[in-house]
């Protein structure tokens, strides 16, 4: 399954090729592989985040990777969902009737995960 990216860059690559066998000059620009250069972020948004994540700004000796990973994800649970098409189906069919603006089942699924969320955290989203 191709993302919107994937998706984009195959249309781009097929089309560029037709132009060529066509002999017409391609539409889109050649593609680049250098990254982006991000810069350093603020220093208010490193006093708010680096706490958070202090094994992303840190750099630990290798034999203390895993102790350190460890501690960080204590009282954090994966938690796994699964709904079946006809779920989906009616989450959809009972969210859209209460609305005038056409919602995919996305938006729906999206909506009810985020309402969900909202019940169980303090702070809400």
């Amino acid at each position: 399954m191709y993302k919107k990216g994937d998706t984009t860059a195959r249309f781009r690559f097929i089309h560029t090729l037709s132009q060529f066998y066509q002999n017409k000059v391609p539409e889109f620009p050649t593609s680049t592989f250098r990254k982006h250069a991000l810069p350093p972020p603020s220093e208010a948004i490193a006093t708010e985040y680096y706490p958070k994540n202090p094994l992303l700004h840190h750099a630990y000796p290798f034999a203390e990777i895993g102790t350190k990973f460890m501690e960080a994800k204590k009282g954090v649970e994966i938690l796994n969902w699964r709904f079946t098409g006809e779920e989906l189906r009616r989450l959809h069919e009972s969210i859209s009737l209460s609305g005038q603006q056409a919602l995919t089942i996305q938006d729906c699924l999206t909506a009810y995960i985020v309402t969900v969320l909202n019940h169980c955290q303090e702070k809400p989203i």
